[in-house]
């Protein structure tokens, strides 16, 4: 009997769910509404602690850190390349940062090295011989606080002057040599003047032996003229190279006249003479 009513209840409810417009039994679930999901907010972060300090071991004194010192900008240097336009030799224009180290500095000091295929146009009783050589070295002290009216210099000078290429006259090639000294103006008013020209007077004494006896000393004297060609401005890079590896600040070739005279009871020297050679300015 209570199967029987079972079925009819729900064969009753099955066909009213069916029916449009029936009610819903009283038993029915209610409708679900969706929530918005809420995530858990994130945990606390621990409080900031700061890393312990290590100190030095006991009877150390404790080490204090120094504050780092961030590194100088380098500046940007000229390129040796590209050399500025000529300008006059003033103390601002030497002192110009824009213009490369190796033209800004004043050199203080000069050797230079020349010969000649004849020393001596005039020589007296030796007119019959072979010419004179002559090879000469000089050193050339320049004051810097002059520089700008010209180049004043003076100094030392050595002198050697064997007949080539016999020694028939000589009994070596060191028998006549002289020592002295010179006085120099370089007529230099641009920072890379190319052509210079030169004024000066030199002296030494000279001292010779010959093989057929006769010997001594004497005096010659005399002006010079010359003209430098600078280098610098020739290869600019090979100056810059030259100035970083050597100090040599400045490069000339070097053409000169002299007149140099003396005489004694042997000998007879004078006349015009042509030098080649090269200086360099420290």
């Amino acid at each position: 009997m209570l199967t029987i009513l079972t079925s009819v209840s729900t064969l009753t409810h099955r066909a009213a769910a069916e029916e449009p417009g029936t009610p819903a039994p009283e038993f029915a679930l209610p409708p679900q509404v969706s929530e918005p999901y809420n995530p858990p907010p994130p945990p606390p972060e621990p409080p900031f602690v700061p890393d312990e300090v290590p100190t030095a071991p006991e009877g150390l004194p404790d080490v204090v850190a120094e504050p780092m010192i961030p590194p100088a900008p380098e500046l940007d240097t000229p390129n040796p390349d590209s050399p500025p336009a000529q300008s006059f030799t003033s103390i601002d224009d030497f002192d110009d940062p824009r213009v490369p180290r190796f033209t800004r500095q004043r050199p203080y000091l000069a050797f230079e090295f020349s010969g000649s295929l004849r020393a001596f146009k005039d020589r007296g009783a030796l007119a019959g011989t072979q010419p004179i050589r002559a090879i000469t070295g000089s050193i050339h002290i320049q004051p810097t606080f002059t520089q700008a009216m010209g180049i004043f210099s003076f100094g030392p000078a050595v002198s050697l002057y064997p007949f080539l290429p016999r020694l028939s006259a000589t009994p070596s090639g060191f028998s006549i040599w002289g020592a002295g000294g010179q006085v120099q103006y370089q007529a230099r008013y641009f920072r890379e003047q190319i052509l210079v020209p030169v004024v000066g007077y030199t002296a030494e004494m000279m001292q010779y032996k010959f093989s057929d006896g006769p010997k001594g000393q004497l005096t010659t004297k005399g002006p010079y003229f010359g003209l430098y060609l600078l280098l610098n401005a020739l290869e600019p890079r090979a100056a810059s190279d030259f100035f970083a590896n050597h100090g040599v600040l400045r490069s000339y070739l070097v053409a000169e006249l002299r007149n140099l005279e003396g005489t004694d009871a042997n000998l007879t020297l004078g006349g015009s003479s042509v030098y080649f050679g090269f200086r360099i300015e420290h």
